[in-house]
């Protein structure tokens, strides 16, 4: 038992010490942790201790109650192929979702308890993506989402969510921010400088939003990055911190104008649209330790 108490500290001492050094190098670009995933993929910033983690079943992805999946068939490859023009693959947290969980859509009220059905909701993330786009729509993009439930015109409310894109010829980048379903504002589209498209061929794509203190107050960070080449280099190529004056609509909901979502939500979901083929593999959604504000 000793030794075992023993091998527990030593771990946990060690997670809490690479944690210290990707704080301390949080301002560079490039990769952050050093530590990977269960595919493989470099983290940017580390799990929270105890926290939710779902990770793409590369076995049966349709079967996986954690999630909503679209119809997804095997490629030689092992990855997996997608002919839906239009995909909500939604994934949940160990909780479930559960509507009749949520007891309240009044934003002022959610800022204040954190989250909108669960304590373990979906709040401070990296959300990580391996796609290729093979036919269809190339202009229009990916898009991975989180801090809401259910976004549907009967329940406006419900809808909340920052939303990070790429475009699928991975040229492209921009933030959405949706204060009810449907109502949006966006930032500017910024420029990845990635030499080639990546049309026809895998990329990775990493989203990731969290909570910080600015000035007194609580705002949201949000970072794209790109792993152009799938060579596990990852560069951060947008952020974007939302501390208000970002929307006009959150009144709507019970909210300032400019509600900022600073709550969790029971789902976080992969989105793309207008595409006929793509293939994919090694999704994962992980709860994140953020750096200290």
């Amino acid at each position: 038992m000793t030794a075992f108490l023993f091998i527990l500290i030593s771990l946990v001492l060690l997670y809490f010490f690479l944690s210290s050094l990707i704080y301390l190098n949080s301002n560079v670009f490039a990769i952050g942790t050093g530590i990977v995933d269960r595919f493989g993929i470099i983290q940017i910033y580390p799990t929270k201790l105890a926290g939710e983690q779902w990770f793409m079943n590369m076995t049966d992805p349709n079967h996986d109650i954690q999630t909503f999946p679209p119809l997804l068939t095997k490629n030689a490859d092992g990855s997996w192929k997608a002919n839906s023009s239009k995909v909500r693959y939604d994934v949940y947290t160990s909780a479930g979702f559960h509507p009749k969980l949520i007891t309240t859509l009044n934003e002022t009220v959610l800022q204040s308890k954190g989250y909108m059905q669960s304590p373990n909701d979906w709040k401070n993330i990296e959300m990580t993506g391996i796609v290729k786009f093979n036919s269809g729509d190339y202009t229009n993009h990916w898009t991975w989402y989180a801090r809401g439930a259910n976004h549907t015109i009967s329940i406006p409310c419900e809808g909340t969510s920052y939303k990070e894109g790429l475009n699928y010829d991975g040229k492209s980048v921009k933030i959405a921010k949706e204060q009810w379903h449907v109502s949006y504002v966006f930032s500017k589209s910024n420029s990845t400088s990635i030499s080639t498209s990546s049309l026809g061929k895998f990329i990775g794509f990493k989203a990731i939003m969290y909570n910080f203190v600015l000035n007194n107050k609580t705002a949201v960070k949000l970072e794209i990055w790109l792993d152009a080449n799938l060579d596990n280099n990852w560069k951060r190529v947008f952020s974007f911190i939302d501390s208000g004056g970002f929307g006009g609509s959150g009144k709507r909901c019970g909210g300032t104008s400019d509600q900022i979502i600073t709550w969790g939500g029971p789902i976080a979901t992969y989105r793309w649209d207008n595409a006929k083929d793509v293939d994919i593999k090694n999704f994962s959604v992980r709860e994140i330790q953020p750096p200290p504000s």
